[in-house]
């Protein structure tokens, strides 16, 4: 896999290993939709996860040597998050379950801001509040969050290490 295509898809394809779903990853390359109409053509590097049930799901991921961003992370945890949730690969709609609120929903991708506090232990307590175990980071990181409440639980790729029920906190 290109190094790029690793940075972006490597996340979420670390939660579908930990949750079991199995896939194959082609590359191939695409018109970038960011060309104008008329004018010299570029290509977009992309992706297409294939999951056992033979369905595609196509995600961008950077041409050669262009930084991956955490919005092209979060493109490609949204896209397959649906996928997975859309296609039942699991039998159910609630993946990732949410661990605040089990059985009810799924947890959602989504940026967490930049210049956030969060706690110097990786996967917990991404949400902020004051306390003396607190950093500050400047880059935004792309998190699985609660539907509901919108509280971090871990970032993308991480999933393996949540507990399957966490009391809310």
């Amino acid at each position: 896999m290109r190094p790029e295509t690793a940075a972006v898809l490597g996340p979420v394809l670390r939660d579908w290993d930990s949750s079991g779903i199995g896939y194959r990853v082609q590359e191939d390359w695409a018109p970038s939709p960011y060309d104008p109409p008329c004018g010299p053509r570029s290509a977009a590097a992309v992706a297409v996860v294939w999951t056992a049930d033979g369905c595609g799901t196509g995600v961008l991921t950077g041409a050669p040597g262009e930084p991956v961003t955490a919005q092209m992370v979060l493109a490609a945890a949204d896209a397959l998050h649906d996928a997975v949730v859309e296609g039942r690969l699991l039998g159910t709609t609630t993946w990732p379950p949410c661990p605040l609120h089990p059985g009810t929903h799924p947890l959602t991708p989504r940026l967490h801001e930049p210049d956030r506090e969060q706690s110097r232990h990786p996967g917990r307590d991404l949400h902020p509040h004051p306390g003396p175990d607190r950093v500050r980071h400047p880059d935004p990181d792309v998190v699985w969050a609660c539907a509901r409440t919108g509280q971090a639980v871990c970032r993308v790729g991480e999933l393996g290490s949540v507990p399957a029920e966490r009391a809310p906190g």
